[in-house]
């Protein structure tokens, strides 16, 4: 086996930059097109509020109950279907607020889009709307009543190619996406192998 050259160079880092190249584009593929955006967090310990009953009008039964709050944007203007659910305690009485542009706890009817409670039953909430791409957007979950809190989950689905991602988070892959890039790591590393071996 004959010892590496200054000429082998180039062609050895283009090959293992094309490879990681490849992998950082799957991965790209398998995130930026997957048209879901999942999450779960908890009300519980949160800041309280008085949630609204309607676009116009506060609850006279949440006057102080508990809030979390996740800042959005999606990638294309469209149809998005949200649907939360309330995890633990099973199938507290969760309720979701959907507001553009602000969001202010102490303002709870400004800026507000839609709200939903019970859908499809107590424990679920949920609603399809035309969202704008390139506005800030914050989903509230919250509770019915001032004793209802738990951990919850949220489901944003783009009902065309459109994509929601939460602002200033650090995106998870999926598992499949985990897997596309353990593929292109593993031919990153193929190709170095076999670069090795030819000198």
């Amino acid at each position: 086996m004959s010892s590496m050259t200054t000429s082998n160079c180039p062609s050895v880092l283009t090959k293992i930059v094309k490879a990681a190249c490849f992998a950082a584009g799957l991965l790209y593929a398998a995130i930026g097109h997957a048209g879901v955006l999942s999450f779960t967090d908890t009300t519980v310990g949160g800041p309280t509020w008085n949630r609204p009953l309607s676009t116009t009008t506060l609850s006279a039964i949440g006057t102080n109950v508990a809030y979390d709050v996740t800042q959005f944007r999606v990638d294309q203007s469209g149809s998005y279907s949200f649907f939360s659910q309330g995890l633990l305690p099973l199938v507290w009485d969760n309720y979701l607020v959907l507001y553009a542009n602000a969001f202010s706890a102490t303002s709870p009817t400004a800026n507000i889009i839609t709200l939903n409670d019970d859908y499809p039953g107590i424990g679920g909430a949920g609603f399809v709307v035309n969202l704008t791409a390139g506005i800030d957007y914050f989903v509230v979950e919250t509770g019915f009543g001032n004793s209802n809190a738990g951990t919850y989950s949220i489901v944003i689905t783009g009902l065309g190619s459109g994509t929601a991602s939460i602002v200033g988070a650090n995106v998870v892959p999926e598992p499949a996406s985990l897997a596309l890039l353990g593929l292109g790591i593993s031919g990153l590393f193929a190709a170095r192998r076999r670069s090795a071996q030819i000198l």
